[in-house]
């Protein structure tokens, strides 16, 4: 009734769809793509319908997305629903803290433990002689964030990151440890710092990688907020209108 028409992308999608329910279809051993999907929706559903309610779909979506998306809020009233929803955020970690989310490499090193769990002084001892050789190693080549990617891949023990060249993206204030979140968050920090740091981990061997451009309790807040607006959106739409839902039982 508006005028809204389904994206470009969206029907290169629908355009696609046969194809991809037939090779669907082939890789799980049905005879044709009506087969596959009638094993999945009923016995009534063929291609052809299957793709009417996809373009019903996709249009219904992308069209509560453009509602949606001409309700930004401004920066006050992103920061007023934090406000009014700090509790629940503090709960799950996110502070209100205008610091943008960052990029990070570290090695970790981490003390052999005994045979109890223990960590003994020379143990830590060991760990920290190591991670001043790692760091002196890549001091004494090139200093550039892939050498220092490199090392990480051959020495860290994170698992989380060793084969990434110790790469750890997107990161918040209070994510991480506090030895370890002091350091990224320090005021200065700027690409290229390096340093070590110990933590209940180990030592880690860190290199700044970037400053992104995203808080990360506003954008949080702000995703919130737009996801709160289109349920409303669209109850406030379905209110509208009436549906009778037939359901059959089979025993």
């Amino acid at each position: 009734a508006n005028g809204f028409q389904l994206s470009a992308d969206s029907e290169a999608t629908l355009a696609s769809m046969p194809d991809d329910l037939a090779s669907a279809a082939a890789a799980y051993g049905f005879d044709s793509a009506d087969a596959y999907l009638q094993a999945s929706f009923g016995p009534s559903v063929t291609t052809e319908r299957y793709l009417e309610f996809m373009r019903r779909y996709l249009l219904g979506s992308e069209y509560l997305n453009s509602l949606v998306e001409a309700q930004q809020p401004t920066d006050a009233e992103v920061s007023q629903y934090y406000d009014d929803n700090a509790d629940t955020y503090e709960e799950n970690h996110v502070e209100k803290i205008d610091k943008p989310m960052i990029s990070v490499r570290h090695i970790l090193i981490q003390p052999e433990q005994a045979d109890d769990g223990t960590i003994t002084d020379e143990a830590w001892a060991a760990a920290e002689q190591e991670a001043n050789d790692i760091l002196d190693q890549w001091l004494a080549g090139d200093r550039t964030e892939a050498s220092f990617a490199d090392l990480a891949n051959e020495n860290s023990e994170d698992p989380g990151s060793n084969t990434t060249g110790g790469l750890y993206e997107n990161v918040y204030p209070g994510q991480m440890v506090d030895e370890f979140n002091d350091w990224c968050f320090a005021d200065g920090r700027k690409a290229g710092d390096y340093g070590i740091v110990k933590t209940t981990y180990g030592y880690h061997i860190m290199f700044f990688s970037a400053v992104g451009d995203d808080v990360y309790w506003f954008q949080t807040a702000k995703e919130d907020y737009l996801s709160e607006k289109s349920m409303q959106i669209e109850d406030e739409i379905a209110a509208k209108y009436s549906f009778t839902s037939y359901v059959k039982e089979y025993f």
